[in-house]
């Protein structure tokens, strides 16, 4: 099983120990088992159910931007260090960005927006026996309280998360962000982290904006919130329209890691011409973002994928060896913490 080298200033409450065996497969797993024997571990290493900004974790004796999802081999090395700026040694931000992996061409986030009950029931059993990542972001608007035939339960949330699947946060209500007051977004938004904790689910540390609308202080809020990335529509760049189309593929050194672009989001308006244009995109360091309504979008036909075209989709993926991954994963390409010159749009 893997072993942990405990620091210095967490010895006194592991008995003294400085290295310890820890079951689990995942870094969450072995970190929730040593706090399990070792109670007020995971305060010292997590923030809620991420790495604290302020440690360092080492694999093998590498340096790594390990998720806590992330698969750990049975005879790892695990090291928890400080992250210490300033001296000889680098600070945290310059540390990940030398680890990270290079952005391959034919790269490829999927995202599924609103809680269909076709996540479920449709998308997730395929992307599980293609192996490609996605992340379901979920709000308690439209008609997920009482369309239950047409939206997911918490419970089928809960079974995409132990699937490893990401679950984000697309509000409570799915309003007009820039209709709200920051306090009634943040209250939206901490609304589904209760949810999904109650259910669970880590809190989500990505967000989609309902609509695609969003202003200054919508961003502002995500930032108060510690949200790695958030996915916006096509818009201002290409023009929006609500049976889908075409718009920018994310270039990480133009885009604020708040305001990723999405490069197809297909609906009746999306034919296979634009889902491989789309996909084709992801080249020279840029990547394509994929936003789905439903396959099929019962309650909300004019933004529907078929079932049947949506497998030509994920097939045409699949057989051309594109690397598919959920929106958190980007963290193994990008820094989301350098922000600064990145461009930041906003939408009615």
């Amino acid at each position: 099983m893997p072993t942990v080298a405990i620091p210095s200033l967490m010895r006194n409450l592991t008995e003294g120990k400085d290295i310890v065996s820890v079951k689990g497969n995942t870094l969450r797993e072995i970190i929730n088992n040593l706090e399990n024997r070792y109670p007020g571990t995971k305060e010292k290493l997590c923030d809620v159910d991420r790495i604290h900004p302020s440690v360092n974790v080492y694999v093998n004796g590498v340096l790594t931007r390990t998720a806590m999802h992330d698969h750990i081999d049975a005879d790892a090395e695990l090291h928890f260090l400080p992250a210490i700026s300033g001296g000889v040694m680098q600070t945290q931000e310059m540390q990940e960005t030398d680890v990270l992996q290079p952005i391959p061409d034919r790269l490829v986030v999927l995202t599924f927006d609103d809680g269909n009950k076709s996540d479920y029931t449709n998308v997730a059993p395929l992307l599980k026996r293609y192996g490609f990542g996605a992340t379901f972001f979920i709000t308690e608007g439209l008609g997920f309280l009482n369309s239950k035939d047409h939206y997911v339960t918490w419970e089928e949330v809960r079974e995409l998360h132990n699937e490893g699947f990401e679950i984000g946060n697309h509000t409570r209500h799915h309003k007009n962000v820039n209709t709200q007051s920051k306090k009634e977004l943040l209250n939206d938004l901490i609304h589904i982290d209760n949810k999904c904790e109650e259910n669970g689910i880590p809190k989500p540390e990505t967000f989609c904006y309902p609509g695609d609308s969003r202003g200054p202080e919508t961003i502002e809020v995500l930032r108060e919130k510690r949200y790695r990335f958030a996915r916006r529509g096509v818009g201002p760049e290409f023009p929006y329209n609500l049976e889908g189309g075409c718009g920018p593929a994310y270039d990480p050194d133009v885009h604020h890691p708040l305001v990723i672009p999405s490069t197809g989001v297909p609906g009746p308006n999306y034919e296979f011409k634009d889902f491989v244009w789309t996909v084709e995109q992801a080249k020279n360091g840029k990547i394509a973002v994929l936003t789905f309504h439903g396959v099929p979008a019962l309650e909300h036909p004019w933004v529907d994928t078929s079932p049947e075209l949506f497998k030509t989709y994920m097939d045409y993926l699949r057989d051309d060896g594109y690397t598919v991954i959920a929106l958190r994963d980007l963290a193994k390409y990008v820094n989301p913490s350098e922000v600064t010159g990145k461009s930041i749009t906003y939408f009615p």
